[in-house]
């Protein structure tokens, strides 16, 4: 993305010094290469978008525009969903808290629920009964070891017999039954993704003798990003081929021999893979000072507005200048606006950074919108800049009104 500074200028007058790009073209064409690269090894599979990962309704309606699933944890995604027109079949309700009322509404619409405990399981069964002249299907969530992860608090445990202790409950209740399993895991290597479609597999064959509807890797792959930001990762980071040249080649072999409609659908659950490149984050240079051997550039934005996971990793930016007058280059510390010492968007950057600027991240569409919180200052807007150069508003820059509406004054 090319803006010069001038554009920047004209865009941060009419809303703010500070603010979020998103570019949808490139988010659709990040959905397209990651699921074709499924399909073309197994044409079965199916995308549910995680909607905790960035839930801007432009981007969940551009996913249910090209087919994909609702993947939600929580009421307030849910609704969402159903507000954008998403069909209560194409919603996939995950998490360890689902409240009452919308796992009653999600079993009566037909929207698909991966349990994730055996307490879970009771209210279903407790709300199940009322309605016995229907039939309900459940997902069921799988918790197992994989490498490299001390453990996993989500899911239903394989190796303490739980999990057989859920089959033989739905076993038993007549209008009930477990249609697929699901599992997910922070890991983003290829070795992770391999044991859990090998325990996939090897639960789907034991437990259904093959005989579901959907098998759900989940998510976790890591996301386009350039040499730089790979180096930062420690590991190989794989690309979309990899992923499904591990996961798809074994669900395809596995399933060889039964007729294409007899195959379970695939299902992966994809956040920060397609939607991480998507969006940028621009932010003024508000003052310089001088604090021993650095120069401190305070900015209109917070690590909180890129990275509010991650501590440790430094996000691709580039200084948008005026004018470089100067050749002396320095060393900064890029600091956010709030009151926190470690609030730095950047440890180290070497160059010539001027009041006025602006600072150009890039990769900033994983969580940074749905976790940035209210705190110091007030969120910032989103925008799309459109290829006749108009500029679309996704979401406006948030005002005080916004933020103590739901307090007693």
């Amino acid at each position: 993305m090319n803006l010069n500074f001038e554009k920047i200028k004209m865009i941060s007058q009419e809303y703010g010094d500070s603010f979020y790009i998103l570019d949808s073209e490139k988010f659709i064409k990040n959905y397209n290469k990651l699921l074709n690269s499924f399909t073309n090894i197994y044409p079965k599979t199916s995308v549910g978008y995680s909607y905790k990962t960035n839930y801007i309704p432009k981007l969940c309606s551009i996913v249910n525009n090209l087919g994909g699933y609702a993947e939600v944890v929580s009421q307030m995604e849910r609704e969402l969903a159903l507000n954008l027109g998403v069909n209560p079949s194409k919603i996939i309700f995950n998490g360890p808290y689902k409240q009452y009322n919308d796992i009653k509404d999600s079993l009566l619409s037909g929207s698909r629920i991966h349990v994730d405990s055996l307490s879970e399981l009771d209210v279903i069964i407790q709300i199940i009964k009322k309605y016995k002249d229907q039939k309900f299907k459940i997902g069921v969530r799988c918790n197992f070891e994989i490498s490299n992860l001390k453990i996993s608090r989500f899911g239903i445990s394989v190796e303490n017999g739980d999990l057989t202790s859920f089959i033989k409950k739905v076993d038993k209740i007549d209008n009930l039954k477990i249609s697929g399993i699901h599992c997910h895991f922070p890991n983003r290597d290829l070795i992770s993704f391999q044991e859990r479609v090998d325990k996939m597999l090897e639960i789907s064959q034991k437990y259904f003798n093959n005989d579901i509807e959907f098998i759900d890797i989940g998510g976790g792959f890591f996301s386009n990003m350039s040499d730089e930001l790979k180096k930062q990762f420690g590991s190989d980071v794989p690309s979309f081929k990899d992923y499904a040249e591990t996961v798809a080649s074994k669900i395809n072999s596995a399933f060889s021999s039964l007729d294409e409609y007899q195959r379970p659908e695939l299902i992966i659950e994809p956040g920060s893979a397609i939607v991480a490149d998507t969006m940028f984050f621009v932010a003024e240079v508000i003052s310089i000072k001088q604090i021993n051997k650095y120069k401190i550039a305070t900015i209109s934005g917070s690590k909180f507005n890129i990275t509010p996971q991650s501590e440790s990793i430094n996000l691709p930016f580039k200084i948008i200048s005026k004018t470089n007058v100067s050749k002396n280059t320095n060393k900064y510390l890029i600091a956010g606006y709030t009151c926190i010492e470690s609030d730095y968007l950047s440890n180290e950057y070497v160059g010539i950074i001027k009041e006025g600027d602006y600072i150009f991240f890039e990769n900033v569409g994983s969580y940074s919108i749905v976790l940035k919180p209210p705190f110091i200052h007030t969120n910032s807007p989103v925008i799309e800049l459109k290829q006749d150069n108009t500029i679309e508003i996704l979401k406006i820059k948030e005002e005080t009104k916004h933020i103590f509406k739901t307090y007693k004054l």
